[in-house]
């Protein structure tokens, strides 16, 4: 029997959700937890191989917007956070909506995937 990564992700979301914990809470452990020290981690580790202020990000798996707030701190272009859990793309947007990002020069953007077989090549230019 084959695992499905997405729907699996998605009813662990959804009974994270379900607790009594605040939503807050429940979308940090939906990616981990350590919301904020990873998201800045993690835009270090970005900058140190390589990401320039001028780059388009492209967020494959964003989850929750843990890059959301330090990378639109950084960047001056655009960012595009993609991921399989609706509950997750709608708390990214949200938080950049909330930290005043998601107008400012249109970077940040965030796309669905549906459940299909997609195969990814990552470069740099």
């Amino acid at each position: 029997m084959a695992l499905n990564y997405g729907e699996s992700y998605r009813n662990f979301v959804k009974s994270l959700l379900s607790r009594e914990s605040p939503a807050e809470a429940s979308m940090s452990d939906a990616v981990g937890g350590s919301f904020d020290q990873l998201g800045q981690l993690m835009v270090k580790i970005l900058i140190q191989a390589g990401l320039k202020p001028k780059d388009y990000l492209i967020d494959v798996g964003c989850g929750s917007g843990r890059l959301t707030k330090p990378i639109a701190q950084y960047l001056t272009k655009r960012y595009l956070g993609t991921d399989v859990v609706p509950e997750l793309l709608e708390n990214a947007k949200t938080l950049g909506k909330k930290i005043g990002v998601s107008s400012r020069y249109r970077k940040l953007q965030f796309l669905r995937w549906k459940n299909a077989p997609i195969w990814f090549a990552f470069f740099r230019c």
